[in-house]
């Protein structure tokens, strides 16, 4: 729990600071989306911890015609 919390305090300040410094923008958010995912893997790794199972992907999502 507290990586996730790590991943998101730093995925937030990235995106401050690319709000504060729109010239190295692009740099800022690009670290801010590499934060947010950490933080995806590690609510999904905590899912699977709790539950035993892989929460299900786009590719396990049945197709709507």
């Amino acid at each position: 729990m507290k990586e996730l919390v790590h991943c998101r305090a730093m995925e937030s300040l990235y995106r401050q600071g690319a709000a504060l410094h729109p010239e190295d923008s692009w740099k800022l958010l690009a670290e801010a989306e590499k934060w947010r995912h950490r933080a995806l893997d590690q609510i999904a790794s905590r899912f699977e911890e709790c539950n035993g199972v892989r929460p299900a992907g786009p590719e396990h999502l049945p197709l709507v015609a």
